[in-house]
């Protein structure tokens, strides 16, 4: 399947891939940077730097460059004094049809928030992860529901 069709629904945020060629380490990087861009999370970078909102460095490995102060931890940050959450995953759902196997990857934040700028924040990091991998964003869609959800859906195919 050439398309990707992103769902996101706030509050709280909840992300959906639908997609067959979607690469294991890019779910991995999505399911590690997402938690920190939600308006709830605390920053992970030095309120003198800026963040850092690429996923991967470029070989699609998800490694953190030798640089980041967060690379000796495996890019989780070492503070001791926060409580710690529970990892969140996405989990996985395979569908077989007419025309061949279809997943869809769905993952839940339900002790985050997300204001205006943690979805715009939330978007870019999937925008920015799909590009990595031949995507190119075709189109947008947006609407608030009548329970007052918005659910934002993100449309690329490959380019």
């Amino acid at each position: 399947m050439p398309n990707v069709i992103v769902t996101c629904t706030f509050n709280p945020p909840s992300v959906s891939i639908h997609g067959a060629s979607i690469r294991q380490d890019t779910i991995d990087a999505l399911q590690r940077a997402l938690p920190k861009q939600t308006t709830t999370s605390p920053p992970t970078y030095a309120p003198s730097g800026s963040a850092k909102l690429l996923l991967t460095n470029g070989t699609g490995t998800g490694e953190m460059p030798s640089d980041s102060p967060n690379h000796e931890a495996g890019g989780a940050t070492q503070d001791t004094q926060r409580s710690v959450v529970p990892q969140q995953k996405f989990t996985e759902v395979s569908f077989r049809g007419d025309g061949g196997e279809h997943k869809v990857w769905h993952f839940d934040l339900v002790q985050h928030y997300c204001d205006q700028n943690g979805r715009a924040m939330i978007s870019l990091v999937i925008i920015e992860a799909l590009e990595e991998e031949g995507f190119a964003l075709c189109g947008t869609h947006a609407i608030t529901t009548d329970t007052g959800k918005d659910v934002t859906r993100l449309l690329f195919a490959r380019a």
